[in-house]
């Protein structure tokens, strides 16, 4: 990328805001893999569009064909996000190659969110916009760095886009804060690879000691689980762990379905044990 392909924005939030405003025309369709992070459909419907949903059940693997039979002539955005929020899947290469000749030659936009590229425990992640160019690539500090809250992200893709997005940058988020913009520079020099280790072993303490008595795909990256009770469905189960001081997020936020949760295993070894322990109690 060159730097005129380039901005640096209020975090990958900012990011998808100034995407979308730049893509979207009232009354497009955008279609949004399901389950999704919460902000997709929203700033959809914010700005006028309609979210169209793919649905990925039950593997939360996203695919051409399910893409293809959702496209339309109003369809003007694909919602990509390798590694998932807040499944934790990575779309292998192969089928993101798949998906890119499916969209050629259609006119439809990627935003690709990846904001946790790092965090890929299996060396599966790639970045779509190096298959498809009318792709804009989004990425951030708040994971990598341990920056949430500093707002820094940042946003590539074809020129046209990206300037677009800049002028929509001066007059909405003007920018991200400059302090920041300093400490994510001196962050990029920073090893990061044993960050990805330790995840590592949290993950697979999640896996193996829920794999028994609850349906969870295995998280490829990111630190998240999306994970389903065989009988509770997902917001009475995540009442159930609050009222034993375990903090969840029903998988209802995420989803058009109410059947699963989500666990965050961005916490010890320890109090992962001890919550999980907690969760296989209960009945």
């Amino acid at each position: 990328l060159e730097v005129s392909d380039t901005i640096i924005t209020s975090g990958v939030s900012g990011g998808l805001t100034l995407a979308i405003l730049a893509l979207m025309d009232p009354g497009d369709e955008i279609l949004v893999p399901d389950p999704y992070f919460v902000m997709y459909p929203e700033l959809v419907k914010l700005y006028g569009g309609t979210p169209v949903y793919i649905d990925t059940y039950p593997d939360f693997l996203l695919t051409a064909e399910k893409i293809k039979k959702a496209i339309t002539p109003k369809t003007k955005i694909l919602f990509l996000n390798s590694p998932s929020n807040p499944t934790g899947r990575i779309i292998p290469r192969e089928d993101l190659k798949q998906i890119a000749d499916v969209l050629k030659n259609t006119g439809i936009w990627v935003i690709s969110d990846d904001i946790y590229d790092l965090f890929d425990y299996e060396n599966k992640h790639s970045l779509f916009g190096n298959l498809y160019e009318k792709t804009i690539t989004l990425g951030g500090f708040s994971k990598t760095a341990a920056m949430t809250g500093w707002r820094v992200g940042f946003a590539g893709g074809p020129a046209e886009v990206i300037d677009a997005m800049i002028k929509l940058q001066q007059y909405t988020f003007v920018c991200s804060p400059s302090f920041a913009q300093y400490a994510a520079v001196t962050a990029m020099d920073v090893e990061k690879e044993y960050i990805k280790d330790d995840y590592r072993k949290k993950r697979d303490l999640v896996f193996n000691m829920m794999k028994n008595n609850f349906e969870i795909v295995k998280p490829d990256g990111a630190f998240y689980a999306f994970i389903k009770h065989p009988s509770i469905n997902g917001d009475d189960f995540v009442q159930k762990a609050l009222d034993k001081n375990v903090m969840l997020i029903p998988g209802s936020v995420f989803s058009s379905r109410n059947t699963h949760f989500r666990l965050s295993f961005a916490n010890t070894l320890e109090k992962l044990q001890t919550g999980i322990q907690t969760l296989l109690q209960i009945k």
